[in-house]
This record gives C-alpha cells, structure tokens and sequence, in this order.
C-alpha cells in the first residue's frame, strides 16, 4: 500500500471539537483518517510526529508506521552533508582568490 492510500491517525488537542462527535465523524470522512483523538487534556504531540497549530488548536499527525524515519533521517543526513560540503568548498576557493581576500581586508 503506497504512503498516498494509507489512512492516517491524528490527535487533536482542541476544546471545540473533544465532545463534537458529528464533526469528527465528518473530519474523518473528509480526510481519509483513521482514527481522530481530540480532547483538550488528554492529547500530547507524539514524539515521531507532523504538526502544525491553528488558532488554539494543536494537530498532530503521528510518523511511525507511515513513514520509515531511519531512512528519512539518512536522507536528511545527507542532504545537509552535501550542502555544507558545498557551502565549504565555494568559501575555501573565495579564500584563496587572493584579491577577494584582500578587498575583505581594507
């Protein structure tokens, strides 16, 4: 099943809609999810997790499960490696441009 086709759990920590069934229920339905906790209290952001405030709300979307966070954090690994390798390599050929080192000086 492709990460597009799977149905996904979210908390929600809002005062509005913990007791709302109706609403959740259309939530649910309208966005494809699994599960929906919402309660004010009783929601924490899981650790592995997407979220994003709105208004007083907060949304969470839990990582385990849908995506595989060890490769996640080696392609982000990498690509910070490659771009601070970069960012390296362009300061080390201005340092050496004698007249860029020279105009910094004055």
């Amino acid at each position: 099943m492709s990460l597009l086709q799977k149905r996904i759990n979210v908390l929600l920590k809002s005062s509005e809609l913990a007791n709302d069934k109706r609403r959740i229920d259309y939530i649910k339905k309208l966005a494809k999810v699994e599960d929906l906790k919402a309660d004010l209290d009783n929601v924490a952001k899981p650790k592995a997790s997407a979220s994003s405030v709105v208004k007083s709300s907060g949304i969470y979307v839990p990582l385990e499960g849908l995506i595989d966070l060890d490769v996640e954090e080696t392609a982000f690994a990498k690509r910070n490696y490659t771009f601070l390798e970069g960012f390296s390599q362009e300061w080390k050929k201005k340092l050496s441009n004698e007249e860029f080192v020279g105009d910094a000086t004055c």
